[in-house]
């Protein structure tokens, strides 16, 4: 998305993927079109997750219109329920923000929220890419080093004029190599895919740790499991099949008798204080940063992009309604290691 914002700017743009494009943490997601446990998260996220709510209709139709490829939004809703410790903060948190939401017994139930499916939605980016005169793509082209104006693959020099960090739980390895520091490291996900239960799951439905997410097409995504020492090892295993079963059982009994489809993992960017990292890179000149969303790198995807390429463009941030974004929690001056 930040590579099409800026191409719409009219600059032009080589994207570099390691692998296939579009084929890490934000294919392997949810696609929940919200902060996952937002009432844990500093506040700052929470705008900018306004920000990236008001933009995604605008990406859905331009997908749909200029691809015909449909990213299967879905406006389902969603029903939560906590307990202990983490009840209290969802309560205070409901007083602090706008968003619509109705208490169903010791539910909250908040109707604005929706998901995509989300390797749609990247087949979709890929399309509009290759559809871009100022966007090239080079896969499986893996870094090993830049410097101001020169990125150096295996077998291709490019120059350019600004760089982009924007490479998901690897960040923190590639700045590494390139003699730099950047606080972002893989946290491991696992998650199932069910078939369509019988009756149905109409709504998003999470009870404490876990999930349900209802596709368009019916199919239930079941997660997730949250693994911090698991490093880049990427391979499902028995041990999270059964968690995630027996929890996805308990929430909606029906899936009791569906069958699972896939169990597969992903390893999402997390940083050290849970925010994101979106603007220059400290004492780089021309080097720019948009990682570290950890579970959030959908929800807040077109946010993010708008608001590195405003940075970079020398434009005045975002407004939402009234206000304006806060760039300052996201700059990565405040997250060295």
């Amino acid at each position: 998305m930040t590579a099409i914002e800026l191409a719409d700017a009219g600059v032009k743009v080589a994207i570099l993927d390691q692998q296939a494009l579009g084929r890490e943490a934000s294919w392997a997601g949810g696609g929940i079109l919200a902060p996952l446990y937002p009432w844990l998260l500093p506040l700052s996220l929470h705008q900018l997750y306004q920000h990236s709510l008001q933009l995604y209709p605008q990406w859905v139709r331009r997908l749909i219109e200029e691809t015909k490829i449909d990213p299967e939004y879905y406006a389902c809703g969603m029903t939560v329920l906590q307990h202990g410790d983490a009840a209290v903060k969802l309560r205070e948190w409901l007083h602090t923000t706008q968003l619509p939401y109705q208490w169903q017994g010791e539910k909250v139930y908040w109707p604005h929220v929706a998901n995509i499916c989300n390797p749609q939605l990247l087949k979709g980016l890929r399309q509009l890419i290759s559809q871009h005169a100022l966007l090239n793509v080079y896969e499986r082209s893996q870094v090993l080093d830049m410097v101001p104006g020169r990125v150096l693959t295996a077998d291709k020099v490019f120059h350019c004029d600004h760089i982009v960090i924007a490479a998901g739980a690897w960040s923190g390895v590639l700045a590494q190599r390139c003699g730099l520091n950047l606080d972002v490291f893989p946290v491991k996900g696992q998650m199932l895919l069910y078939e369509r239960p019988d009756p149905p799951l109409l709504q998003i439905r999470m009870i404490d740790d876990h999930y349900l997410i209802p596709r368009k097409n019916g199919c239930v995504l079941a997660g997730s499991t949250l693994e911090l020492e698991s490093g880049f090892d990427q391979l499902p295993d028995v041990l999270a099949h059964n968690k995630l079963k027996k929890a996805a059982e308990q929430i909606h009994l029906p899936l009791v008798s569906a069958k699972i489809f896939a169990q597969w993992s992903g390893l999402r960017p997390g940083s050290s204080n849970t925010l994101p990292l979106i603007g220059p890179y400290p004492g780089q000149e021309n080097l720019w940063v948009n990682t570290g969303h950890f579970r959030n790198g959908l929800c807040l995807a077109p946010g993010s992009a708008r608001l590195l390429v405003q940075q970079m463009l020398g434009q005045s941030p975002a407004v939402i309604s009234k206000d304006m974004i806060e760039v300052a929690p996201f700059m990565p001056t405040a997250l060295m290691i």
